[in-house]
C-alpha cells in the first residue's frame, strides 16, 4: 500500500546517531500535531522575592495510519513491538525525515517546507531529539484494525 506521509524514528546508543549503532523504522502517518507544554519553576529568594521562570517543552503527537491486526503489511503488531523494544529503549531517540526512495516518502508539508513553514520544518529537519515518549495503541476491531499514536517530548526546553 502507498501512504502519503511518513516519518522515521531512530534510536541510538550515542548522541551522534552513528549509523553503526543506530536502529530506525519508517512509519506511515496521518500527521504530526504540535503542542507546546509550559514548564515553570517558581522559587522564593532569601529576601522574599518570588522568582519565576517559564520555559516550554515541545510535544509532538505522531498519529500513525491504522494497521491490520492479522496481516503483515508495512505496519503491524510486529512493527509496534520492534519500535517499543528495540528503538524507543535506546538512550538517544529522534524523529527525522524518511528516506524518499522509490516510494517518494515525505513528511507533511509543514514539517518539510522550510520556505513557508520555517519554524515547524526546522524542528525536524535536523532531527527532533526527544527524551520521553508515550505510546498508545487504540483498537478499531470492527474494521480489523489498530491505530498507534506516539507522543514525543523534546529533550531541550525553549
Amino acid at each position: 500500500m502507498s501512504w502519503r506521509f511518513w516519518v522515521k524514528v531512530q534510536g541510538a546508543t550515542e548522541s551522534t546517531f552513528n549509523p553503526v549503532n543506530t536502529l530506525s523504522i519508517e512509519l506511515p502517518i496521518f500527521g504530526i500535531h504540535y503542542s507546546p507544554e509550559m514548564e515553570s519553576d517558581t522559587v522564593v529568594s532569601m529576601s522574599g522575592t518570588e522568582i519565576s521562570q517559564s520555559k516550554f517543552r515541545i510535544k509532538l503527537d505522531v498519529e500513525c495510519v491504522p494497521f491490520s491486526t492479522w496481516d503483515s503489511l508495512t505496519v503491524s503488531s510486529e512493527t509496534t513491538i520492534y519500535l517499543l523494544k528495540q528503538i524507543l529503549t535506546k538512550k538517544h531517540k529522534r524523529l527525522i525525515a524518511p528516506t524518499p526512495g522509490l516510494d517518494n516518502k515525505i513528511l507533511p508539508d509543514r514539517w518539510r517546507n522550510t520556505t513557508n513553514f520555517p519554524l515547524t520544518a526546522g524542528l525536524i529537519s535536523n532531527g527532533f531529539v526527544f527524551e520521553r515518549v508515550d505510546v498508545s495503541n487504540e483498537k478499531k476491531w470492527a474494521s480489523g484494525l489498530e491505530q498507534m499514536t506516539m507522543s514525543v517530548y523534546s529533550k531541550d526546553l525553549l
